[in-house]
C-alpha cells in the first residue's frame, strides 16, 4: 500500500468522525484544570502518540511519521500550545485508544503489529461516526472525537512541514522559478510542497 492510498484510506474512515457543529475544540475544553496547570506527557503516553502517528503515515516508500519526528512534534504542541483541558483530553484518549488494545490483543498499543493499530482506530473511528448519527442534536463534540481529529491535523501538520514530509513525501523546489497558475498533474504524482 501506498502513502497516498494510506492518506485517503484515513481521511475517508475518519472524515465523519470530525464533522463539528461549528464548535472548536478550544471552546470546549473540559474542566477540571486551570489554564496555568501544565502536564507533562509520561513515556508510555508519548509512545503510543508516536504509535498513533506512525499508524496515520506510516514508513511505505517514504519514510514514516516516525521517522519525521511527528510524535515529539505533537507532544509539544499539546503540552506547549493548547489549554489544559485540551491537554486532558488529549490524555483521555490516548488512555482510551491504549484500553481497547489491551482488551483486544492483550498489549500496550505502541507495542501491537501496524494492522492490529490499524484496526483499533478504524474502530473508534467507526464508533465515534456512529454516535454523531445516533445523537444529531449534540452541540458538543465527545471526548473521542475531539481526540481522534487533533491527533490526525496535528500528524498532517508535523510530517508534511518536516523536513522528510516536505522533501521526500512532497515535491520541494528551494527556490522556485516564475509562478504559473496551470500546470498540468500527472497522475500518481506527488503534490507540491511550500
Amino acid at each position: 500500500m501506498n502513502r497516498r492510498e494510506v492518506v485517503t484510506r484515513f481521511a475517508f474512515l475518519f472524515g465523519g468522525a470530525f464533522v463539528f457543529s461549528g464548535t472548536s475544540i478550544l471552546a470546549n475544553e473540559p474542566s477540571g484544570m486551570s489554564d496555568g496547570e501544565t502536564k507533562k506527557f509520561n513515556k508510555m503516553q508519548q509512545d503510543i502518540i508516536d504509535a498513533i502517528a506512525d499508524t496515520i503515515i506510516p514508513t511505505t516508500s517514504t519514510p514514516g511519521a516516525s521517522a519525521a519526528g511527528v510524535g515529539p512534534f505533537i507532544i509539544m504542541m499539546i503540552e506547549d500550545c493548547y489549554p489544559a483541558g485540551v491537554h486532558k483530553t488529549f490524555a483521555e484518549g490516548i488512555e482510551r485508544v491504549n484500553g481497547l488494545s489491551l482488551v483486544n490483543f492483550g498489549k500496550a498499543f505502541n507495542e501491537t503489529g501496524h494492522s492490529d493499530r490499524e484496526s483499533i482506530l478504524i474502530k473508534l473511528g467507526d464508533e465515534v461516526r456512529t454516535s454523531q448519527i445516533k445523537n444529531t442534536t449534540a452541540t458538543k463534540p465527545d471526548l473521542l472525537s475531539q481526540f481522534l481529529r487533533l491527533v490526525r491535523e496535528l500528524t498532517f501538520l508535523g510530517y508534511f512541514t518536516s523536513e522528510i514530509g516536505s522533501t521526500q513525501a512532497l515535491n520541494y523546489v528551494a527556490t522556485p522559478g516564475t509562478y504559473d497558475g496551470c500546470v498540468p498533474f500527472k497522475k500518481g504524482q506527488k503534490a507540491w510542497a511550500i
